[in-house]
């Protein structure tokens, strides 16, 4: 292959790795400069014209999901090509730069329990994601995870569910039947090894890829016990603590494992809160004292006590955590008059008691919606609940369970009677707001649902999802109207104009469509809009979208003509939303503060920062308040945050 022209673009300089399922090249890139790029070279397991067909449908479909998740979170890698020659299948991917996991594991070689705990906070964030657009990575594993030279952080390549169409063949009957299952024994679960891989499954991998770095022990070569549990602490320094979290990462039978990455999250974020995870330390010199200097050194010590006593309480009473962040406390000062209240989907306890497995699961808030006379609002949440609040009082006053997946969009109805969610579990459910009861379920042809809309004469329901198809539903039967196809990519976002009468929907595909309500015929078309994560529409006949390139973008409902651009920081703006009376924008994004926008001018008016610990990776929602004098915004630390609007 060295020296081979692919796609007339791609030329071979060296071979990287060679396994089962292909090879994998470093390659330049003609048509960009000679730009460095890894190709991957997969076969399929028959020449058959039968299975290279169902190879080819595979294989674009999975494409284009490894593209997808490579444009929306920064430690995947990007998946920049995919093309098919000679009956064999390519991936063109970013190369990373930087050293795999297992080259620091060479000779048995350990590593220590923090940095351990580093790497399982990095790709459990990635997880975290790559789960929620409902993909398993099925390979995880020590050469699998890259630490990138530039920051140190952790990435993770080599997804495993493209390598499929070196395993399908289609048998005698014309089903489709695998020669294996995808991934590596000792990183494998045993439901995995059946071909039934689960979320779970890539916890397990990846709680044993951390206990062979922490003994330096290749999977294979650790011992189990009777009811199949690996036997490893023996081998290993470890913290009791992180030691029961990988045991349970690692549990022989897959209903006692974790079975989200958000759980295991959660409960590494609570034991670095509660017992200090260990850091190297350097030994030094005692410090001998002069008298003189004595009473200084009091002083300064007790100023430092009251500085810190005085932030712990302003951090309670302010946002209900205790111990506080201090550096995150005073981030938030200069914004923190206009925070009204902050509510947490956790219990009290929760923020007070030591570590437990068995403690209430990380929260990150997905969506939020207020009802129309703005007495309540309602939250979408990564575990699948949806939670309504007073929102004069700030307590929770319903518990909505039903969804398995994430809830990743919520809205009402103008009349308040009826709220609807979209999942990850392809489904909408639709429910009685005031009482909590499910009112019907909508399942039919759906994929992951990210996006759900009502218009505003309370008879149609809009929805997109990861098949690049949206539907128009009747919101009073629950049976569908049309399906409107041209997207694509992924349909993230969907939103109906303030007069009912247009549908704006966005894609991953970087456009934006606009159709015609009533009759689903499509308008027009909007490009350059980015990969769109969000949109809001005004009273006034605009549209703002926002996308992960860190731009928001204002547009011309009418015309389709680009008003304005508002960011360009950079940083991924995952949700905006637009006042009643249309001439303030809020964005949220990956910079983890909420900002606002004069619609008029363009110009930024605040920039709201609430209390957020290192954990919270992003502001996820946000939301006005019917009346527009109030802004709710939600968080990935368990936290809604209620703001004045200046």
């Amino acid at each position: 292959m060295l020296g081979t022209l692919l796609d007339g673009r791609y030329s071979i300089i060296s071979q990287l790795g060679r396994g089962y399922y292909g090879e994998t090249y470093l390659a330049e890139d003609l048509r960009r400069m000679k730009r460095q790029c890894v190709v991957k070279r997969l076969k399929p397991a028959s020449n058959d014209p039968n299975t290279l067909r169902e190879a080819k449908l595979l294989f674009d479909s999975e494409a284009r999901v490894l593209e997808s998740l490579g444009r929306r979170h920064e430690k995947t890698p990007d998946l920049l090509d995919y093309f098919i020659e000679n009956e064999e299948f390519y991936l063109v991917q970013e190369l990373v730069e930087g050293y795999p996991l297992s080259t620091l594991l060479a000779d048995g070689q350990q590593l220590p329990e923090a940095e351990v705990f580093n790497l399982l906070v990095d790709v459990l964030e990635i997880l975290n994601f790559v789960h929620q657009s409902q993909v398993i990575h099925r390979d995880i594993k020590p050469s699998n995870i890259i630490r990138r030279h530039k920051d140190g952080r952790s990435i993770l390549i080599d997804f495993g569910a493209v390598k499929q169409v070196n395993t399908q063949i289609v048998v005698g009957n014309g089903q489709v039947t695998f020669t294996r299952a995808i991934g590596t024994p000792g990183y494998m679960p045993i439901e995995q090894a059946r071909g039934r891989p689960r979320y779970a499954s890539d916890i397990y991998a990846l709680g044993m890829s951390a206990i062979q770095a922490l003994t330096g022990v290749a999977p294979s070569e650790l011992s189990e016990d009777a009811d199949g549990e690996v036997i490893w602490r023996d081998r290993a320094q470890v913290s009791p603590h992180l030691a029961a979290i990988l045991d349970k990462m690692v549990r022989f039978q897959i209903s006692d494992r974790y079975q989200s990455a958000d759980k295991v999250l959660y409960d590494l974020q609570q034991l670095q809160r509660f017992s200090s995870t260990p850091t190297r330390r350097r030994t030094l010199p005692p410090i001998r004292l002069h008298p003189r200097n004595l009473s200084a050194l009091v002083a300064g010590g007790t100023t430092l006590l009251l500085f810190l006593l005085v932030t712990q309480i302003y951090a309670y009473s302010r946002f209900g955590v205790f111990p506080a962040d201090v550096f995150a406390v005073m981030r938030s000062l200069p914004s923190s008059l206009l925070l009204e209240r902050s509510a947490s989907g956790r219990s009290v306890d929760a923020h007070r008691a030591p570590l437990s497995l068995n403690a209430p699961i990380f929260t990150n808030y997905n969506c939020v919606t207020f009802s129309p006379d703005g007495q309540t609002f309602a939250t979408g949440s990564g575990d699948g609940s949806i939670k309504i609040w007073n929102f004069n009082t700030g307590k929770l006053q319903r518990l909505l369970t039903g969804h398995s997946g994430h809830v990743h969009s919520l809205t009402m109805s103008p009349d308040g009677e009826i709220l609807a969610s979209g999942s990850g579990d392809r489904t909408i459910k639709l429910w009685n707001p005031r009482t909590g009861k499910l009112i019907q379920t909508l399942s039919g042809g759906l994929n992951h649902v990210n996006s759900v809309a009502i218009a505003t004469d309370g008879q149609t329901l809009a929805s997109g999802s990861n098949d690049g198809i949206v539907k128009l539903w009747n919101l009073n039967t629950g049976q569908l109207r049309r399906n409107l196809n041209g997207h694509s990519g992924d349909v993230n976002a969907v939103a109906i104009s303030r007069d009912g009468q247009i549908l704006a929907t966005g894609s991953s595909d970087e456009t934006i469509k606009l159709w015609d309500l009533n009759t689903g015929k499509l308008i027009r078309t909007l490009s350059g809009a980015g990969n769109v994560f969000s949109l809001a529409t005004s009273n006034n006949g605009q549209i703002a979208s926002s996308s992960s390139d860190g731009i928001i973008k204002l547009w011309n409902l009418n015309t389709g003509q680009l008003v304005r651009t508002l960011s360009s920081d950079r940083s991924v703006v995952t949700s905006v939303a637009i006042d009643p009376d249309g001439k303030t924008l809020a964005s949220n994004s990956s910079d983890r503060v909420v900002k606002l926008w004069n619609l008029e001018t363009g110009k930024l008016r605040h920039t709201l920062i609430g209390y957020v610990t290192g954990n919270a990776e992003y502001f996820n929602a946000v939301a006005f308040s019917p009346n527009g004098q109030t802004l709710v915004s939600g968080t990935g630390n368990s936290t809604i945050d209620v703001w004045r609007v200046p």
